[in-house]
């Protein structure tokens, strides 16, 4: 946390979180879809669809139906680890800048 927290690197931090959940962050509060708390809460399940599910007191083809708009609106690919490490970042930095 102290790097992310450092006001030297903010404006890479940004970029970071522009970069891999901006659209997200732009098309949820629109739409009041929570996908940015579906990705949250996937992410602290470590990607297990069962227990994202039951956290989120859904079925799980609202899950996937959510998984898959995430997918579609930011083009990334979570079952790629650096992809999964970078989203999990961003979503921790958007969090701290309290944006």
């Amino acid at each position: 946390y102290a790097l992310l927290t450092n006001p030297d690197v903010e404006t890479e931090l940004r970029a970071l979180r522009d970069k891999t959940i901006g659209r997200l962050l732009s098309y949820d509060p629109k739409q009041r879809a929570d996908l940015l708390q579906t990705l949250e809460m996937f992410l602290e399940q470590h990607g297990n669809h069962n227990q994202t599910a039951s956290k989120l007191s859904v079925h799980r083809n609202t899950l996937f139906y959510r998984m898959n708009r995430i997918a579609e609106i930011t083009g990334l690919d979570l079952d790629q680890p650096d992809v999964r490490l970078a989203v999990h970042l961003s979503l921790k930095i958007h969090r701290l800048l309290g944006e």
